[in-house]
């Protein structure tokens, strides 16, 4: 990943659109992954790699062998905070699975991997959808000429090649 040098204005109207397209869709829980201490990563793509990890683990957890043929849908967007250690928010549309199930699949996680129990942060979306976008979107930035760090912005199928 590039540095890039943030406009405010296009910054605003970047998360302002993507939170308008998070409104056009419809998810039921919202997954927060935290690497573990001896997991975290001030580089991206190494960061990434342990994020694959956890995620097929907590499908095949869900879903089983064949997660693959039927994942679970979200949305991911990668955040890197103030101490600029990766952390990513995924949007799930999981509401075929009732919450004893998904959180079933954490834990059942979290024990195979070995993950502290704050790894993995499983909430129903409960609030209004306007609060939980401008959430998620808020590290979203844009430069003078409009382009994004597109790699923060993932879904299922891209970040396992469905």
């Amino acid at each position: 990943m590039t540095t890039i040098i943030y406009n405010k204005k296009n910054t605003e109207q970047l998360q302002n659109q993507t939170k308008d397209w998070l409104g056009y869709m419809s998810f039921s829980h919202y997954l927060v992954i935290d690497l573990p201490l001896n997991r975290r990563h001030y580089d991206f793509k190494k960061a990434t790699k342990y994020l694959k990890t956890i995620v097929k683990r907590f499908e095949k957890e869900l879903i089983g062998r064949h997660w693959n043929k039927h994942p679970v849908h979200f949305l991911g967007i990668a955040e890197s905070g103030d101490h600029h250690i990766w952390h990513w928010n995924l949007l799930l549309e999981a509401s075929k699975y009732t919450n004893t199930e998904l959180q079933n699949a954490v834990t059942s996680t979290t024990n195979y991997m070995n993950l502290d129990i704050k790894t993995m942060d499983l909430q129903p979306i409960n609030t209004t959808k306007e609060v939980l976008n401008g959430y998620v979107v808020k590290e979203l930035q844009a430069n003078k000429t409009f382009h994004i760090d597109s790699d923060r912005i993932f879904t299922s199928k891209t970040l396992f090649n469905l």
